[in-house]
C-alpha cells in the first residue's frame, strides 16, 4: 500500500478527524487502527496521512518532536497498564518486582503531565482533549 509498512505509526485524517494510528492487518486487508482505542479508523488504509511519527521525532522543529514524544510516551503507558494488571493477577512469569512497574507507571504519568504543561505554555496542540478517538494533529503538523 504505497510503501507503507505494517506496524508504522502515523497521524491519519479521515472524515475531518485526526487519530494516531498504526497500520495493521485486519482480516485480509491492511487498515489504519487507532492506537489508543483499537478501533479501525479507516478501512483498506484509506485516509490522508498527516505525518509519520518517526518523521516527527527526527524533525528540526522542536514542537513536532514534543508532539511525537508525547504520543510515544502515551502509547507506551497504555501498553504498560495491562502488563501491570497481568502481574498483579499473577498471570505473568516476569521477575521484576511489581513496585518497579508501578514506579515506572507513576513516572511516565508525571512525564506526560510535564509535556502537557510545556505544550500549553508554548501553544502546541497535542491533540488530546480527553477524547482519544478525536485526536488533532496540531498547528503546523500537516
Amino acid at each position: 500500500m504505497n510503501g507503507i509498512k505494517e506496524g508504522e505509526l502515523a497521524i491519519i485524517r479521515f472524515e475531518d478527524l485526526d487519530a494516531m494510528c498504526r497500520m495493521e492487518r485486519v482480516g485480509e486487508n491492511l487498515a489504519w487502527v487507532n492506537e489508543m482505542t483499537g478501533d479501525v479508523f479507516c478501512e483498506d488504509g484509506e485516509g490522508v496521512i498527516v505525518r509519520f511519527l518517526d518523521e516527527m521525532e527526527r524533525s528540526t522543529d522542536w514542537k513536532e518532536r514534543l508532539y511525537a514524544e508525547y504520543w510515544q510516551t502515551k502509547i507506551r503507558l497504555k501498553k504498560l497498564k495491562p502488563y501491570i494488571n497481568k502481574r498483579i493477577d499473577g498471570l505473568s512469569t516476569e521477575k521484576e518486582p511489581i513496585e518497579i512497574l508501578l514506579m515506572q507507571e507513576n513516572y511516565m504519568q508525571g512525564y506526560l503531565r510535564c509535556l502537557e504543561v510545556c505544550a500549553r505554555y508554548n501553544g502546541v496542540d497535542l491533540g488530546d482533549k480527553g477524547n482519544e478517538g478525536k485526536q488533532k494533529a496540531g498547528q503546523g503538523m500537516a
